[in-house]
């Protein structure tokens, strides 16, 4: 019984602690930052580090860090998905991912998700392209959401 209640009460912290060292400092990093620059980022049930802008969510997901440099994506939601024509918002995926530069718009499954995926050896040269990040996300939904009305 002992050995059952050990085991339910460290299935959290176990979960938790699947990023190496290294990866859990980038993304300490990384959280530094957006609080500092005003956001008040926090760690989802997927492990992904999230905060929102100008109501809008964003989140990035880390590659293991042991292995340099650190895969990173970074996200933003898009268009609600689930009371829109299935045809059209697939359209509209292969509009962006044809027509624009390093964003890739994929199906989640309640939106037209946004996607920029990249390479660092350091959180703090990550850092420095947040505001890029961002800025190219949202250029990416605002083309999205033209092109969808129009169809």
């Amino acid at each position: 019984m002992l050995a059952f209640v050990t085991m339910f009460v460290t299935m959290p912290v176990l979960a938790q602690s699947e990023l190496s060292a290294a990866a859990q400092n980038f993304r300490q990093t990384v959280m530094t930052y957006l609080k500092n620059e005003g956001y008040q980022p926090y760690i989802d049930d997927d492990d992904d580090l999230c905060f929102k802008a100008d109501g809008t969510l964003y989140w990035i997901t880390l590659g293991d860090g042991d292995n340099r440099p650190v895969y990173v994506e970074f996200h933003r939601s898009g268009l609600n998905i689930e009371d829109a024509n299935r045809d059209e918002i697939l359209q509209t995926a292969n509009y962006i991912n044809l027509n624009k530069k390093c964003v890739k718009a994929s199906m989640g499954s309640k939106n037209l998700v946004f996607t920029i995926e990249m390479l660092f050896y350091s959180a703090k040269e990550f850092t420095r392209t947040i505001p890029r990040c961002i800025g190219l996300l949202d250029s990416c939904y605002d083309a999205a959401k033209e092109y969808y009305r129009e169809l």
